[in-house]
């Protein structure tokens, strides 16, 4: 039975990943499983907390809803304490209704555990000033799906309990997701990027989504007072180099290297779509194939200089070619890929021309630590499990196919939501993941935190660069076809304008 649920779900993705498919494991076609929900003082009411542990201690990804009110939302990092997992859920700028931004935009961080126990912290954007702390009791849904592989097993001494280093870089160079777990810790996050040195003998992996924490009592994480993010790179000598930076200023608190037992676990569901050298030229693959792919809502992963793989943060089809922009990497010391550098954004955009478009600048503050564009060579990967479109509104709100009850059943089901945003009069073509969803009534609201502007390069009808001021822009796309957006200058709590537009949004869902 499962052999034929294997082959049925092979050919339903033949229908978009037809050219040089190759079927993949059944366990890519897993679906996300309810674990356990916990009400507002702990209790199980059903489940398992014990299935969710060893779940978090095996690599699982993770997904939390708030169970009273649809809320769901991605987590950025998992920690067991004792009988409880807490999770750090970033990706929220304040809100004024489910599809709108307030005027005067704060971060919104969840400490979220399976005790009940909310605490969050606020924080203006561009600025280390708090707007309030406060402490809230939820009943959750706990929401897993395995990761295929144990790739490599160490020791906290850089000796190997099981696996080898080469399955790792092979995975890695296929586009795998990357997610690490230290038992010692009870601590579990997924890489943000990883690279492969340049003599293969060492993987590092990025992680820059944890803010500092205090254990507050037997049962409970919480944000500490004086809260600073952690920069952490991950590497397969079972080191690992921390970076701490204030939230919102480009104060350092300092720097560690600490030496931990890690477990790399990777997920090979992916599958080469496109590879051009650095001229652009066509390698293998089909372009064609890439969009095809990207518009039927799945995944992209990036392998580029053979060395680095990352998950764009937002993607771009202008005029037939793509262009994938990665914000999620923190510069590393050129001597050293263990080691940073001195807190220092690493922005990029690639694009299927064979063009790279580089900024560098310090985190906290506008100071330019250099621009570039130059030509690469890169892989493009995408996954392969099954995505499924749900809806498609048009710009003003009507239902052009599909229905919004199956976007809302998806969403209460734990399901990632992938969206592609088509504006009336524009060239270009805008596909996003839902960072958080919002349910009002029949009606979803979807935010992504993870855009920087761009302007389009000069004289060229496929690539961007990056503005010259550039800020940070935060959407809510929701199902009447509403776009709104929030603008703050980087690295300066400066509002650079709020405005709402209209698009047609299909809407996909896994």
């Amino acid at each position: 039975m499962n052999d034929i649920r294997c082959l049925f779900v092979g050919l339903i993705l033949l229908g978009v990943l037809k050219t040089g498919y190759s079927e993949k494991s059944c366990s890519c076609n897993n679906k996300w499983k309810l674990v356990a929900t916990t009400n507002e003082t702990g209790n199980v009411t059903q489940g398992s907390k014990t299935e969710l542990i060893q779940a978090v201690l095996n690599g699982a990804e993770l997904r939390i809803q708030l169970a009273s009110s649809g809320y769901l939302t991605s987590v950025q990092n998992i920690q067991v304490l004792n009988d409880n997992v807490c999770v750090q859920a970033l990706f929220h700028i304040s809100k004024a209704s489910y599809d709108a931004f307030q005027e005067n935009a704060y971060w919104w961080f969840l400490y979220v555990c399976s005790s009940g126990r909310t605490n969050i912290a606020r924080y203006y954007v561009g600025e280390y000033v708090s707007a309030g702390r406060s402490e809230v009791d939820y009943a959750i849904k706990w929401f897993i799906r395995p990761m295929q592989n144990v790739a490599l097993e160490q020791t906290g001494e850089n000796s190997v309990m099981s696996g080898n280093i080469v399955d790792l870089i092979n995975d890695v160079e296929s586009g795998s997701d990357v997610r690490i777990v230290s038992s010692r810790n009870g601590y579990s996050v997924e890489m943000d990027s990883v690279e492969v040195s340049t003599d293969r003998s060492l993987v590092v992996g990025q992680s820059v989504f944890y803010i500092s924490t205090t254990v507050d009592d037997a049962s409970n994480y919480k944000f500490e007072n004086n809260s600073y993010w952690w920069f952490t790179n991950w590497a397969t000598d079972s080191t690992v180099h921390a970076s701490f930076w204030n939230i919102g200023e480009h104060v350092s608190r300092g720097n560690n290297v600490y030496k931990f037992p890690i477990k790399w676990y990777t997920e090979s569901c992916w599958q080469l779509a496109y590879q051009h050298d650095a001229s652009g030229n066509q390698v293998q693959g089909s372009l064609e194939f890439l969009r095809s792919a990207i518009k039927a809502g799945h995944r992209l992963k990036i392998v580029y200089g053979d060395r680095t793989s990352v998950e764009p943060d937002d993607i771009n089809i202008r005029n037939g070619h793509v262009t994938a922009f990665i914000f999620r990497m923190i510069g590393k010391n050129p001597q050293n890929i263990k080691a940073f550098d001195n807190g220092v954004w690493d922005w990029r955009m690639i694009t299927t021309t064979g063009t790279e478009t580089t900024l560098k600048v310090n985190y906290g503050e506008y100071i330019e630590q250099g621009r570039s564009n130059s030509n690469i060579e890169a892989k493009w990967f995408v996954d392969t499990r099954h995505w499924k479109q749900v809806l498609v509104n048009s710009n003003t709100g009507s239902i052009i196919s599909g229905s919004k009850s199956d976007l809302i059943e998806a969403i209460n089901a734990g399901s990632r939501v992938r969206y592609l945003l088509e504006f009336p009069g524009k060239d270009t073509v805008a596909i996003k993941e839902a960072d958080n969803l919002a349910i009002s009534g029949n009606n979803v609201g979807a935010m992504h935190v993870r855009s920087v502007s761009k302007g389009s390069a000069h004289g060229n009808n496929y690539e961007y660069r990056f503005a010259v001021e550039p800020y940070f822009y935060f959407t809510i796309s929701s199902t009447t076809g509403k776009v709104d957006m929030s603008r703050w200058t980087v690295g300066n709590h400066q509002n650079r304008g709020h405005s709402n537009s209209q698009a047609k949004i299909k809407w996909f869902v896994n």
